[in-house]
């Protein structure tokens, strides 16, 4: 599919009919930036209005200030407020690209704020993603952590035949595209994204397998490829997992709904425990599919 992504930097630029009879398939629109309520790109209601009215298919990205792991709860959280009532047909994207919030972070960190806000939109039931350019992806992202989780893989590469990051998902291949219906250069994007199902990720099947409800043998194999995964791949997982527990201690995987004093109440311990263990600060920013440890 060919698309767009436009803010409110097109503001009353666009001609949503013209753009629909050019070819485009899909936009992807700015729906803010921030943790603030005042951050909502003024824009993007009215866009996401008249890309709807003509059948395009519509995407969101959000774009990040963040400089900790505490606000990357808090712009998830801006994010959700601002999609409240939006029938979305394309994945919410996280934009990292600032050099001067993000990009004074260790690559380690950076990750975790991606997967913290990734996984808070993952539970309200939206397909996620990550947009960034090729160096963010290839030195300052840990690229196997998302690809576990299964997020989208949206990344800018110029000037190329085909983008450095790979497998991807949507490739921005330029920033002066010049499309019918739109005053001035837009962004240009080429998508391979399916429409948002319930396929579960490397990590999910990982730890069913460690549970059980995959069998054994043959029968795991063919069970595992059903779910559209890579037999192989979901073994490595398993065994990474098992061998991080050969220390002994109890881990859990928090599921939707989860927080730290359900989690505390289920294994008979205190939440304060469950804090110093896992060196968590916030007791209220924890997500879904993250590694939480019992007992040591």
């Amino acid at each position: 599919m060919k698309g767009i992504d436009i803010s409110s930097y097109q503001k009353n630029l666009i001609n949503f009919s013209k753009v629909k009879e050019s070819g485009i398939d899909f936009v992807i629109i700015r729906d803010g930036y921030g943790r603030f309520s005042s951050q909502k790109d003024s824009a993007f209601d009215e866009h996401y209005k008249e890309a709807k009215k003509v059948g395009l298919k519509v995407g969101a990205y959000h774009y990040s200030y963040c400089s900790s792991k505490g606000n990357a709860k808090l712009e998830a959280m801006n994010c959700l407020k601002f999609l409240e009532g939006k029938d979305l047909d394309l994945p919410v994207f996280y934009d990292v690209e600032d050099e001067i919030y993000l990009g004074k972070l260790s690559k380690e960190e950076i990750t975790e704020i991606i997967l913290i806000f990734c996984n808070t939109i993952k539970a309200h039931e939206y397909q996620v993603g990550v947009y960034a350019n090729k160096n963010w992806f290839t030195n300052k992202i840990d690229m196997d952590k998302l690809r576990k989780f299964g997020f989208k893989i949206w990344v800018a590469h110029y000037d190329v035949k085909e983008p450095g990051i790979k497998p991807y998902d949507i490739w921005q291949y330029t920033s002066k595209g010049e499309v019918s219906g739109i005053k001035g250069n837009v962004d240009m994007n080429i998508c391979s994204c399916s429409a948002p199902s319930n396929k579960k990720s490397l990590e999910e099947i990982a730890m069913e397998v460690i549970h059980g409800h995959f069998g054994n043998g043959e029968a795991r194999k063919k069970m595992v490829e059903k779910e559209g995964c890579d037999y192989k791949e979901v073994q490595k997982r398993v065994n990474e997992i098992l061998k991080q527990n050969e220390d002994k201690s109890v881990y859990y995987i928090v599921k939707k709904g989860d927080n730290l004093t359900k989690i505390a109440k289920k294994f008979g311990t205190t939440v304060q425990k469950l804090k110093k263990i896992n060196n968590i600060k916030n007791a209220n920013l924890i997500y879904e599919n993250q590694r939480i440890k019992i007992k040591e």
